[in-house]
């Protein structure tokens, strides 16, 4: 995917802001978000990170960079007071679309619906929202009923 597990916070249900690094991808199009923006306590309670490593895939773009304080690390990353975790994307060789919010957390800004696990307060925010439809669109999964505000490029 671009991106590793590299640590969490054990059941942090704070998070950290996701922040957005690259506001010029298409990815963020119709948000209204600018580089150094935040989405509020979207990163936990695990992350994932571009690591250098080897295996990074060619044209790997970062989305967002995010800074975290770990409680656990992950074997084999150097132990460090903060970490950043990367949203990321690109295209495989073969044409196939990948796209990492490199959090868990991430996904809890789409409904307000949090099953049995909630959230207070809900994190639902309509610029993830507008993002997910940019990243479906994209990968040709346009929806065909999006959330009045949303929309589908």
């Amino acid at each position: 995917m671009g991106v590793m597990y590299i640590g969490d916070h054990g059941a942090l249900k704070g998070g950290f802001d996701f922040v957005v690094s690259n506001a010029s991808d298409p990815y963020f199009a119709n948000t209204g978000l600018n580089n150094g923006d935040k989405l509020v306590a979207l990163v936990g309670y695990e992350w994932d990170a571009i690591v250098n490593n080897g295996f990074t895939p060619a044209g790997l773009v970062t989305l967002a960079s995010s800074l975290v304080t770990p409680q656990e690390i992950a074997p084999g990353i150097p132990v460090t007071p903060t970490q950043i975790s990367h949203a990321t994307r690109y295209t495989a060789a073969g044409g196939g679309k990948v796209f990492s919010t490199g959090s868990i957390q991430w996904v809890w800004a789409l409904d307000s619906d949090q099953g049995f696990d909630s959230v207070d307060p809900p994190r639902v925010d309509t610029r993830a929202q507008q993002i997910f439809v940019n990243v479906l669109s994209d990968m040709g999964a346009r929806p065909t009923t999006p959330n009045p505000g949303l929309v589908v490029p």
